[in-house]
């Protein structure tokens, strides 16, 4: 049952002394302008991937765990597929933009 919500874990590190703060969002690849690999495809909505919060803070040298949260609506056009999700790591208050971006691949069930 693709509505089913369900849990992964993305780990950010953070190997400076001093804390950061990491602002995250999910997104589509056609939103942060990246292709998908070949056998899967951009998500239909980047909403279906949730986080536990959007902002956290990582201590300095230490990594953190943030849930993300999969949950797709009950219907046919989404299951058995293959979808890339982007999640993007933005570094609160830096002086340059610093931004990583995370793929998450999800195949659906039959």
């Amino acid at each position: 049952d693709v509505s089913k919500r369900f849990k992964l874990n993305l780990k950010l590190a953070n190997p400076n002394e001093e804390p950061l703060l990491f602002i995250l969002s999910a997104a589509t690849s056609k939103q942060e302008e990246m292709g998908t690999p070949s056998g899967y495809e951009d998500t239909p909505d980047a909403s279906f991937l949730t986080l536990d919060s959007s902002e956290i803070k990582v201590k300095g040298e230490s990594i953190k765990r943030v849930g993300l949260f999969l949950q797709f609506p009950n219907e046919e056009q989404y299951k058995n597929k293959k979808y890339q999700f982007i999640v993007a790591a933005q570094v609160a208050g830096a002086p340059l933009i610093l931004r990583r971006l995370a793929r998450v691949f999800v195949q659906t069930r039959p």
